[in-house]
């Protein structure tokens, strides 16, 4: 009876010679053993550009004499930049970490009667953290880390009226959280779009014509940006 069986298994597989096609064809690949289909783990370079609206005000101390109070100082520049970093996904999840560096312009002023200053972020530069959910060729992410920013104070009327053009500059070193949502398009390919909220810490400028001099005592309300960009996955 055991060998009758035997002989009918052999000759049901002989019969089928497709059989072993059909196993082969059903093997899942790697990519498709990864959540809905597609995997975002890997490294990545890409450029954006950005939209920066900061609110900050200023106290001016000048040695030749300032009208007193503090002066709002708000409003919209731009950036541009290049971003690298690398993913890990994990069912649908994916950690990463990413950083940043953009050239800026200027993104704040104040106009008053007898005063005009400009405050411009020169260079900024972040690292962050990433933590996202995906759902296909789609990710949404929260990201935060550290944010430094090099910034200059400028004005053609401190420390006097009619006075040269004069400006001082600092490095700021704060935090930046923010969060956004990024799009496949194939294995290489993606386009995002994201937030972020920027914490600089409160700081003074020193302007000065060579004779006269102005201390500047500068604080921030609030800095937000928002980017696109365009991103290269080497797939690492």
């Amino acid at each position: 009876m055991k060998t009758a069986l035997a002989c009918l298994t052999a000759v049901f597989f002989c019969a089928t010679p497709g059989y072993a096609d059909n196993m082969e064809a059903a093997a899942p690949s790697v990519g498709d053993l990864s959540p809905d289909g597609f995997d975002w783990s890997g490294a990545y370079l890409g450029a954006f550009v950005a939209g920066i609206s900061a609110n900050a005000e200023y106290d001016p101390l000048c040695s030749a004499g300032c009208l007193p109070g503090i002066r709002d100082l708000d409003g919209v520049g731009w950036s541009s930049g290049v971003l690298l970093g690398w993913n890990h996904q994990v069912d649908n999840f994916v950690v990463g970490v990413e950083g940043d560096y953009a050239f800026g312009s200027a993104v704040a002023d104040y106009g008053g009667l007898v005063e005009a200053t400009e405050y411009s972020f020169e260079s900024i530069a972040t690292l962050r953290a990433r933590l996202g959910m995906t759902h296909d060729n789609t990710l949404i992410f929260a990201d935060g880390g550290l944010a430094l920013v090099e910034t200059t104070f400028s004005s053609a009327d401190l420390p006097v009226t009619g006075g040269l053009a004069t400006s001082d500059s600092k490095w700021l070193t704060g935090w930046v959280i923010g969060g956004g949502v990024e799009h496949a398009f194939d294995e290489s390919f993606a386009v995002r779009l994201d937030y972020s909220y920027m914490g600089l810490p409160n700081t003074s400028y020193f302007l000065t014509n060579g004779v006269d001099t102005a201390d500047i005592s500068h604080s921030f309300n609030g800095v937000h940006t928002i980017r696109i960009g365009l991103t290269y996955s080497f797939g690492l």
